[in-house]
């Protein structure tokens, strides 16, 4: 029995081994592979950085990089959550910061704690991270669809959207762009746990996970109907661990949010505070109307950010228009995702500045664009002046205006 015991643990030894190696060699090869892209990726950010610094100045940190939702992260940061409801210095009710999930402003916290250093640096210098991470993930899907060249149109296309200053900003979207793609692969491959903990982690950077939760959960339930049917072999306790794990990072904060304000439904009652409720994607018509005809609206900004929202619109219809008989499996989960994310994107119209920068998750939004045959040379330098064109807008943004990002 005992040399059963030590054969049976030396296998399982050997199993690890090797999938660690496995996980070694894949991405030592995706790093391998993407590295000009990620260098390409982080001039951009320098661009955007640069143009930020020429319209800022000596205010380049506080006044530009730690505005709107990367103070609240800060304010986490350094002394934690408050109470619900939240008061005032004068006593006057004010927003709760129960909105923002824990992810980035806990990890800034504790690395402070380990290391001593500026917390304003260590929220921004984290966020940027999460923006190379997110530029991985983006190249990884697109590589793995359809090879380095798409690779590396849909990250430098990702990164030069106008709304892209947030990648530079305090702002968690590239960690949760990071884990959207990847785990968007990992549905595509049939890696149900890794889904599942790509799922879980999402769950706890913003509520924009919502959708990616949704969409693994629903195709691991897909795939648990496939394997009863005999119709493929995966292990059933990675299955139903995947289905188990997906929500728990999501569930977490609504346990913990609930806890704060003593309400079962807690994060519906911060939301509403903060004057946020779902309402009809049709709404949006009315509000783009409103914004586009008031005087009081800068014309660049509205032409932007109209045109962003307009175009996802489109681009989600032709998403959904390349899912065909011989890519369904490539495809569909990446077109469920990005329809249901926008979907809902759509349905909070009342920060209408910020629903561009929601939209920087949704990586397989640009697919239609980079998959249609072209030029390089000319798709090169479409993307250098893009890119140059966002950078100067979002640093203008960034200077003058008085709604957030």
């Amino acid at each position: 029995m005992a040399i059963l015991h030590r054969g049976t643990a030396r296998g399982a030894q050997a199993v690890l081994a090797g999938r660690a190696r496995a996980v070694y060699r894949a991405v030592h090869t995706l790093l391998v592979v993407a590295w000009p892209t990620m260098l390409l990726f982080a001039v951009q950010r320098l661009l955007f950085l640069v143009a930020a610094r020429a319209r800022l100045g000596d205010r380049l940190v506080d006044g530009g990089l730690l505005r709107w939702d990367a103070g609240w992260y800060l304010q986490i940061a350094a002394r934690g959550y408050d109470d619900f409801p939240t008061l005032g210095p004068d006593g006057h009710l004010v927003r709760s910061n129960l909105a923002f999930f824990p992810f980035l402003p806990k990890t800034a916290a504790a690395l402070e704690a380990l290391t001593g250093a500026d917390l304003r640096w260590i929220l921004l210098v984290l966020a940027w991270l999460g923006a190379m991470f997110g530029a991985l993930g983006v190249f990884a899907l697109g590589h793995a669809l359809h090879g380095r060249w798409v690779g590396m149109a849909l990250t430098l296309a990702w990164g030069a959207m106008p709304q892209a200053v947030v990648l530079v900003m305090g702002y968690p979207e590239g960690w949760l762009a990071g884990a959207v793609a990847f785990a968007l692969l990992a549905l595509i491959t049939r890696r149900p746990l890794l889904a599942g903990v790509l799922g879980a982690w999402a769950g706890t950077i913003k509520p924009d996970s919502l959708p990616l939760v949704a969409v693994v959960g629903v195709w691991l339930v897909w795939l648990i109907v496939a394997r009863i049917r005999g119709s493929h072999a995966l292990p059933w306790w990675r299955l139903l661990a995947a289905l188990v794990v997906t929500p728990a990072g999501l569930a977490a904060v609504m346990v913990f949010v609930a806890v704060a304000t003593g309400r079962l439904f807690g994060y519906a009652a911060v939301q509403d505070q903060w004057g946020t409720h779902t309402a009809s994607p049709l709404g949006l018509f009315g509000r783009i109307h409103e914004v586009a005809f008031d005087p009081a609206q800068s014309v660049p900004a509205q032409a932007t950010y109209i045109g962003v929202i307009l175009s996802a619109m489109v681009l989600v219809g032709l998403l959904v228009g390349m899912v065909g008989p011989d890519n369904w499996t490539r495809y569909l989960p990446l077109a469920a995702y990005t329809s249901l994310a926008t979907l809902l994107v759509f349905s909070h119209h009342e920060y209408f500045w910020s629903l561009p920068r929601h939209l920087m998750p949704h990586v397989p939004l640009l697919l239609p664009l980079v998959t249609i045959r072209q030029n390089r040379v000319v798709a090169g330098l479409l993307l250098v002046f893009v890119t140059l064109v966002s950078a100067e807008w979002g640093a203008s943004f960034l200077a003058m205006s008085r709604y957030s990002i």
